[in-house]
């Protein structure tokens, strides 16, 4: 807080540990068997905190871990890779995505395989995503990483 340097802090956690159904049971009384799909998801939801000491923009955004990184260039006015502006982009029209479901900005929970408008969205993306995690021989190296 006292420094000249700019500094920029991101505060998170991580999302609830497996549950067994038996602790669940005895923790909300069986009911969490009912819940739907949204409410299954609240069990992930980590909020999170940047701070700065510099003056940033304050907004409370709901957003899944992936788009984490590239949400906080954008926010220190930092410089992006290719891929982070694409997932600055993906955020707009599908601001939540799981290992099992994703929501649109329509606020529809959809399970990954469910056939909807984003459909197109995420298959791109679980490529993008396998380009960049797996597929060495053929990643676009400049695509996910700053020209140095």
């Amino acid at each position: 807080k006292n420094t000249d340097e700019p500094t920029v802090i991101l505060l998170t956690g991580d999302h609830q540990p497996r549950i067994h159904d038996e602790s669940m049971d005895s923790i909300t009384n069986g009911e969490w068997r009912n819940w739907n799909d949204e409410e299954m998801m609240r069990r992930y939801e980590v909020p999170f905190l940047i701070w700065a000491n510099y003056d940033i923009q304050e907004e409370e955004v709901d957003m899944s871990a992936n788009y984490l990184s590239a949400y906080l260039m954008k926010v220190i006015g930092g410089k992006m890779t290719g891929y982070q502006k694409y997932l600055m982009d993906l955020y707009e029209q599908v601001p939540m995505i799981t290992a099992n479901a994703y929501q649109g900005a329509d606020g529809e929970l959809h399970e990954l395989d469910d056939k909807s408008q984003y459909s197109d969205l995420i298959q791109e993306y679980q490529m993008i995503q396998y380009n960049n995690l797996f597929d060495s021989k053929n990643r676009l190296e400049e695509f996910y990483y700053l020209a140095q």
